[in-house]
């Protein structure tokens, strides 16, 4: 396996997104997330040949923003969280151990999205209109997204 598509878990609303076309000579560097009781918005920051480029903000525009800085080497191993009707917490953890949460505490379904051993998450792809109504990831070996 080379890359990977999984998902999306979450409600049936909203307009589709997919941060897929970043992801060729980039390298995920900041997960930026805005909530409140539940995910109103995602949105990626990559280093393109030491060029930061931002991906479209997923979502819609109420919540606060928190965001996971990746230092070099670093990289995003596993995202999960709960959701109903769209998603509602969203959690991301590292290869190093850093743990970000996100959102409310509802949901009467949970998803877990865990790259396998050499692999990392490079990307979300699911549908969105004032919040996230549903989310998946791309994956990819860990060398083929760190060598851009």
């Amino acid at each position: 396996m080379s890359r990977a598509i999984f998902g999306p878990s979450g409600g049936v609303g909203g307009h589709p997104f997919d941060d897929e076309p970043y992801l060729e000579h980039a390298r995920l560097s900041e997960i930026r997330v805005w909530s409140g009781y539940a995910i109103n918005a995602v949105q990626l920051l990559f280093d393109i040949d030491g060029d930061a480029v931002e991906s479209r903000k997923h979502g819609g525009h109420s919540g606060s923003i928190g965001t996971l800085r990746l230092d070099d080497g670093e990289y995003l191993t596993e995202i999960y969280g709960r959701y109903g009707s769209y998603v509602e917490s969203l959690c991301l953890r590292t290869n190093r151990g850093q743990i970000r949460r996100f959102g409310g505490q509802g949901g009467s379904n949970e998803f877990v999205y865990l790259a396998p051993q050499g692999f990392q998450i490079t990307g979300f792809w699911g549908c969105a209109g004032e919040m996230i109504d549903s989310i998946g990831v791309h994956i990819a070996p860990v060398s083929v997204a760190s060598d851009h």
